[in-house]
């Protein structure tokens, strides 16, 4: 036994011995890997930030490099009685298990983490991306939603349906058509509404050779129940009660349209025009001999009765209508809505009513028709305000100016818009001499306010002072819109210029002597017509009874400016002169005795060519000629406005008139 207990022995510890040798190989193949893993995680270290580690990665770090350290010791130093196996330190020395290792091993676990951590971030944040982008998506398009509609169809059948039927169409003799009218009769007899048309029974046999046209012609005829209606019809109609009467006249809408339409067919039936004239000869309705003739008076009841006219316009774009503005009633009557100034819009085809009215408060003393804007209206009052109508907008006012010291306090009676249709202003001028330009589209303020001055000589001091002017009307050249002219109280003519002295504000730059009472009227000579040049050349009308001529080239040379010719076959007052729109030497004026006179410059001087009586004694305020120069419009202090016409031989120049008109004007220069 004890021989085999001691061979038994060697056998069993070779085993174990062989048994530790392979845990131990195995042991270090788990360092080798571990080693590799840290070759790796050295070389990502330069790119990777370990600060998004946390205190529990760190701990799991410190747990799994504690046992792997353990079990390498372990595995050397429980082998007794065999050769030591090779430590740790032996295999690598970086890998010792020291606190300088564990630090390294927490940087790389760290940027591993760090890059996890990232990937995962960047993979919420673009899947957070596509989310929205779908939603915003859905949002924009809003699903359509279908639903179901209800429609009902009615099928009226006509009342007589007729078949294309060929032998009909190209029949003849007649007789198929004499059968359709047959049928059609006994058809509608049958019906309430009884037959629309039946043959004449007594038109006679007709010929063979005869159309199919000329027989509908000549044996139909409509039958009176087709013009009356039938009893059945007239049953049927109902009448309206006077409720219901009251609800749709009461309507704005249909007071609008009724206003509209009949304003409209007053005009088409007033329109005489004869279709037969011969243009060519035509005289404008005035017998030979005769200059100028009354046609009509324009005149409401309800908005001119006593009220005088303080101004005339026509419309630019549409030469039909004019406008004349209304100073109030003169008779002392009751104050109403109708009672107070307005200006009224007329039609030369509708002379019983006023087609358009526009309302002020104030007592307008001026209006006129904008030439670079004709929708609008611009006006004047007594109290120094201005006023713009709109056309498109109503009767009352769009824009007017404030009642305040920044613009006009005095009662307006100069206005005149100068420009082009791009760049334009208002001038206004009032009667103290404050002279403002406007811009159109603000008239809260004036942009510029200059008082007119002249300077006068105190004989007794040997100074001079200057006074400010009493205007009464302005003028701009035609020419030359930088010069305005203005008529005073006094009777003098002041010229001024827009740009003067180094301001370069409006100033006054020399005078005219020669009426002796107010000036009236004043207008530029508007330098159209022929081929002369008179765009020097004014008119002028005073309380003086007289009317002048003036130059602003030929006066130069006179020590006091004179006028060129005083027109004084008057016996009356003159209030308004006008030169003609088309013929260089024919000018108009009324005067206080109600009468109208045209002048002709190129046949005489000293007695107008014609004058007519129009109202009878009482006084003319304003006259304005037609675009055309074939009619003349006059206002009077009772609200009656007339329309006369104007000859053709005078409307219309000739070859020599603008040459006769330049040789009598040189004659009066030389005089």
């Amino acid at each position: 036994m004890s021989v085999n207990g001691e061979a038994d022995r060697p056998v069993g510890r070779e085993a174990k011995i062989l048994q530790m040798q392979n845990e131990l190989a195995e042991k270090r193949r788990k360092l080798q890997e571990m080693n590799r893993t840290r070759k790796d995680l050295i070389d990502k270290k330069s790119s990777v930030s370990p600060s998004s580690l946390t205190s529990a990665n760190l701990d799991a770090f410190n747990r799994s490099y504690g046992a792997a350290s353990e079990i390498s010791i372990s595995a050397a130093s429980g082998m007794s009685g065999i050769p030591t196996a090779p430590s740790v330190s032996s295999i690598h020395p970086s890998i010792a298990p020291t606190s300088s290792t564990s630090v390294s091993y927490l940087d790389h676990i760290r940027e591993k983490l760090y890059m996890e951590e990232r990937e995962r971030q960047q993979q919420v944040n673009k899947e957070a991306n596509a989310a929205a982008a779908a939603a915003a998506a859905k949002a924009a398009k809003p699903p359509v939603k279908l639903s179901v509609a209800r429609h009902i169809l009615y099928d009226v059948p006509p009342e007589w349906r007729e078949n294309y039927s060929k032998e009909v169409n190209t029949d003849l003799t007649g007789q198929a058509i004499e059968a359709a009218f047959a049928r059609r009769a006994s058809t509608l007899e049958s019906t309430d509404a009884g037959p629309l048309w039946s043959p004449n029974p007594k038109a006679g046999p007709r010929a063979p050779h005869e159309s199919p046209a000329r027989t509908q012609l000549s044996d139909v005829s409509f039958g009176s129940e087709h013009l009356h209606g039938s009893p059945s019809h007239a049953a049927r109609a109902t009448q309206m009660s006077p409720a219901e009467v009251r609800t749709i006249t009461s309507d704005p809408g249909f007071s609008d349209f009724l206003t509209k339409t009949s304003l409209l067919m007053e005009r088409a039936l007033n329109v005489n025009f004869d279709v037969i004239i011969d243009s060519g000869n035509e005289s404008h309705t005035v017998e030979v001999g005769e200059k100028v003739r009354q046609r009509q008076v324009f005149f409401d009841e309800k908005w001119s009765k006593n009220k005088a006219i303080t101004s005339l316009s026509f419309n630019h774009k549409q030469p039909e209508l004019f406008l004349a503005s209304y100073y109030g009633r003169q008779d002392g009557g009751s104050v109403s809505k109708s009672s107070g100034s307005c200006v009224c819009v007329w039609s030369l085809h509708l002379p019983q009513r006023a087609a358009y009215v526009y309302e002020c408060q104030g007592e307008v003393t001026k209006a006129f028709y904008c030439k670079q804007r004709p929708q609008m209206i611009i006006g004047a009052t007594t109290t120094g305000q201005i006023v713009l109508w709109d056309v498109r907008s109503g009767p009352d006012p769009v824009m007017r100016s404030p009642r305040t010291f920044e613009g006009h306090t005095e009662p307006v009676f100069g206005m005149q818009v100068v420009g082009t249709t791009s760049s334009h202003s208002l001038t206004t001028l009032s009667a103290d001499g404050r002279l403002c330009i406007w811009g159109l589209d603000d008239l809260r303020e004036p942009r510029q306010m200059v008082d007119l001055k002249w300077d006068v000589e105190m004989r007794d001091a040997g100074s001079t002072i200057s006074k400010p002017i009493s205007a009464c009307t302005l003028a701009f050249l035609e020419q030359d819109p930088q010069k305005f002219f203005v008529g005073a109280e006094d009777g003098v003519l002041y010229n001024g210029a827009m740009h003067s002295g180094p301001d370069s504000v409006p100033a006054l730059g020399d005078k005219y002597e020669g009426h002796m009472g107010p000036i009236t009227g004043l207008h530029c000579h508007p330098n159209t017509g022929g081929t002369g040049d008179f765009g020097d050349l004014m008119l002028t009308c005073s309380m003086d009874w007289s009317c002048r001529l003036w130059t602003t080239r030929r006066n130069r040379e006179r020590k006091y400016k004179q006028c060129l010719y005083s027109f004084d076959e008057y016996q009356e007052a003159v209030y308004d002169v006008q030169w003609s729109p088309v013929h260089p030497a024919t000018f108009a004026s009324v005067d206080g005795t109600g009468n109208l006179q045209l002048w002709h410059l190129g046949q005489t001087f000293e007695t107008p060519i014609s004058e007519l009586d129009i109202t009878k004694g009482h006084a003319l305020n304003r006259l304005v000629w037609s675009p055309d120069g074939r009619g003349i419009a006059v206002g009077d202090a009772r609200g009656n406005l007339t329309w006369c016409d104007v000859a053709s031989d005078i409307a219309i120049p000739n070859n020599d008139d603008c040459d006769k008109m330049s040789r009598r004007i040189d004659e009066c220069w030389s005089l």
